[in-house]
């Protein structure tokens, strides 16, 4: 059974460790591998798991499944913030399954749970940011109503250029 709870400050290695197994996996043949391997170091991605939790405005989400041990139950996590301009918007800034639960729906409860969590706040709509190769994740936002708003930002890591694009859905 899958459970679902708020990431506390003891959970950042747990958080770093799924992190960084997803973008290995997730992005294997989609960036360069020096990039990848850069990106995937867990004690750095441990101390940013740790400032992210910390922070006030931030709340992560983390799928557990109870059939496991609890020193490795873990095995996705959702993270997002409301902006502060009015309330009424939110942004996702993480959603990762370890590769071995991907495809057996955790993404979609995460993902369902804050969604209904941002519409008891008010929270009229909300985004992301996905890179513009990874057709997977851009398929599976869609299935979750998720639509390109046309914004994209790219950015230059020893000579290749990676492009976010922006997705976006409404709440209310």
């Amino acid at each position: 059974m899958m459970t679902l709870t708020q990431a506390t400050l003891s959970d950042a290695r747990d958080l770093a460790q799924i992190h960084c197994d997803s973008w290995r996996q997730a992005y294997q043949s989609l960036l360069p591998e020096s990039y990848i391997a850069e990106q995937t170091d867990v004690e750095s991605k441990t101390a940013l798991w740790q400032h992210v939790v910390a922070h006030p405005q931030t709340v992560t989400i983390i799928a557990q499944d109870s059939a496991l041990a609890p020193e490795q139950n873990k095995v996705g996590f959702i993270s997002y913030f409301i902006e502060d301009s009015g309330g009424d918007k939110a942004t996702i800034t993480t959603l990762y399954v370890l590769p071995e639960y991907q495809n057996q729906g955790i993404g979609g409860q995460l993902i369902n749970h804050v969604i209904e969590s941002l519409k008891t706040k008010s929270v009229a709509t909300v985004s992301l940011w996905v890179l513009n190769s990874n057709q997977l994740a851009i398929q599976f936002y869609q299935q979750h109503g998720f639509v390109p708003t046309g914004e994209q930002q790219s950015e230059f890591v020893s000579d290749f250029e990676i492009i976010d694009i922006q997705l976006q859905k409404q709440l209310n």
